[in-house]
């Protein structure tokens, strides 16, 4: 059996069963009429990340994957979404990834490369929404989270994402994430790859202390100290947030435009 395989069937069980269904409704209410569009199709439904029009993609939804000539109205589908707890899908996000940990890196030799990066979301405009993030300064009032993701960049595969308000810190989310990673994939070695908002002295702290492997990329003013004629060398710095100096290599790489 393929790992696609594997992973459909072990998210269509989950989907299915009724611990899930009970956890994941809003109340004991929710989802007991006998409707086409129940709890698990309307799952399904969302996790099938339509790209067209609603009613177009619920039509062909019904059609194609329910295998029947009916569908129903935007209202109607808004409301059943509204029923189903956010959890529900964090949990089936959290069940593909240590589902695929266990399979993807079989071998000892085989070595995890992971990128963590972090980016901006807009989210619709709601006082809920509003509260929760934060509006943005210079957006014209938008609303705006913090992503950050933890991507396996050899098999192309987010293992952990973390949303945050507009106003969070990337690095300790970056933290977070190096959490996931030994609750995946345990004492097995990998490097991490980061961009060059990410370099500080507490992060570089936490890769030396623990042995990680890691790749940075930095600006120049990042250790002012360092010689700007060397392209390769060992530096061992102390940085005013830690106790204690920490050794690392830089190299310097000149970009296409000087």
């Amino acid at each position: 059996m393929s790992l696609l395989s594997m992973l459909l069937n072990k998210l269509r069980t989950i989907i299915h069963s009724d611990d899930f269904f009970q956890r994941n409704r809003t109340s004991e209410t929710a989802f007991t009429r006998n409707s086409l569009l129940g709890f698990a199709p309307t799952v399904v439904y969302i996790l099938w990340c339509a790209r067209t029009s609603l009613p177009s993609t619920l039509r062909s939804f019904f059609n194609d994957k329910l295998n029947v000539k009916l569908t129903c109205t935007r209202q109607a589908f808004s409301k059943r979404r509204k029923l189903i707890k956010h959890e529900a899908f964090a949990e089936l996000f959290e069940a593909s990834a240590t589902l695929l940990a266990k399979h993807l890196w079989k071998e000892d030799d085989e070595f995890p490369v992971f990128a963590i990066d972090g980016s901006r979301l807009s989210l619709p405009t709601h006082p809920e929404l509003a509260e929760a993030f934060g509006i943005q300064k210079g957006t014209g009032d938008q609303i705006q989270a913090l992503i950050s993701t933890l991507h396996d960049v050899s098999n192309k595969v987010t293992f952990d994402l973390q949303i945050r308000p507009h106003n969070g810190n990337e690095r300790e989310m970056a933290l977070c994430h190096i959490r996931k990673i030994k609750e995946l994939i345990g004492d097995k070695p990998f490097l991490l790859v980061y961009d060059r908002g990410y370099p500080s002295g507490k992060l570089l702290e936490t890769m030396s202390n623990n042995s990680y492997f890691y790749l940075m990329r930095c600006p120049t003013e990042f250790v002012r100290a360092l010689d700007k004629h060397v392209s390769d060398s060992w530096v061992t710095h102390k940085f005013h947030s830690l106790k204690k100096p920490i050794t690392f290599r830089m190299v310097r790489v000149t970009l296409p435009n000087g």
